[in-house]
């Protein structure tokens, strides 16, 4: 492919972001120069790396955030384990006092 083909063949973000590459840059550093957001950016490098015009390479991490339920019973723990450690202490409970050991 010559490169008149490969140049009409560019979407508008990729135009935008393939001049300002450099070696070894990161993506807060393209987005800032091309002044796009990451994910248009992340965009363009998927498209240029397709075209082979570009080689990325990246970490793959997965981010995990609880949401209310999920502090809530990091702090008070799982119903579950506060119903086995009540088992453990008393080694039998009367499910009339369930409530009392804070479960419902």
């Amino acid at each position: 492919m010559d490169e008149r083909k490969i140049i009409e063949s560019l979407s508008p973000i990729e135009r935008k972001v393939l001049p300002i590459l450099e070696d070894g840059m990161k993506l807060d550093e393209i987005s800032e120069k091309s002044g796009c957001d990451k994910t248009t950016v992340l965009r363009a490098l998927d498209f240029l790396k397709k075209k082979r015009l570009v080689e990325a390479k990246g970490k793959l991490r997965k981010i995990i955030i609880a949401g209310v339920n999920g502090i809530y019973y990091l702090k008070k723990g799982l119903p579950e384990r506060r119903l086995l450690n009540a088992l453990a202490r008393e080694r039998a409970i009367a499910i009339s006092r369930i409530k009392e050991i804070g479960l419902n």
